[in-house]
């Protein structure tokens, strides 16, 4: 029951709402049948105009609006609006969804009282895709190289969040670049994030003549290991007596 007060309340803090800005607050899943969860809800926000709707069906149904709605323009639509270099706009009463992403991600950095923390580039909850760029300095004048450790962790898109603490990220990829002879700690490394539609998380590293790029591996994707291993256990299963 906390964790979804917990999830309720993270997910009004990220847009700023309250609980008065929301119309309706569906439960879905055979859970939502207990009395608690709709008590434990209504305890918290009594304004909440909570309703609890086919619960073993709900989220499936809203599988087919989605469906629905990607139907209701058709690709020479999208097409002639980008063409246009404009925007489609969607239809009186279309449903729009828009993908966003998940986590944040960053890279660790050392700060002027030499801490190192995570220096936030892309932020959770925005819409995909997203392209944003940061400007860090070599530590030392006539450094050779420098290793860029990138990490994933849940900030928001605000001050504290735009450096956060080690141990509240997980380390998901690391690269290193050589630099250009002759850097000072003045000069500029750029590192620029790229977050496609489809979740691929791209870097790409630029200091003077010098350029990187690193691709992070999709974690919902698996390796060629992991689909072995997992077709293994299901053997397992079906063969058991």
């Amino acid at each position: 029951m906390q964790t979804t007060l917990d999830i309720i309340e993270r997910t009004l803090a990220s847009k700023s709402f309250s609980i008065s800005d929301i119309d309706d607050v569906i439960l879905v899943g055979g859970s939502s049948r207990m009395p608690q969860v709709k008590n434990g809800i209504s305890e918290k926000y009594p304004d909440a105009n909570i309703r609890v709707f086919d619960p073993d069906q709900s989220i499936a149904k809203g599988a087919s609006i989605f469906a629905s709605a990607h139907n209701w323009a058709s690709a020479e639509e999208f097409a002639a609006a980008a063409a246009a270099g404009e925007t489609y706009v969607p239809k009186e009463g279309e449903i729009t969804v828009h993908n966003v992403l998940s986590k944040s991600f960053g890279i660790k950095a050392n700060y002027e009282e030499g801490k190192e923390m995570i220096s936030n580039i892309i932020f959770r909850n925005e819409v995909l895709p997203i392209v944003s760029t940061k400007t860090y300095f070599p530590m030392e004048d006539g450094q050779t190289s420098i290793k860029v450790e990138i990490y994933e962790n849940s900030a928001s898109n605000n001050e504290d969040g735009k450096r956060v603490e080690l141990i509240d990220g997980y380390s998901v990829g690391e690269f290193e670049m050589d630099l250009p002879e002759g850097v000072t700690r003045s000069t500029p490394i750029t590192v620029k994030f790229v977050a496609t539609d489809e979740g691929i998380l791209v870097s790409y590293v630029d200091c003077m003549s010098q350029h990187t790029e690193y691709q992070l591996q999709n974690k919902l994707q698996m390796s060629d290991s992991e689909i072995k291993e997992s077709q293994g256990l299901m053997e397992k299963v079906s063969n058991a007596n």
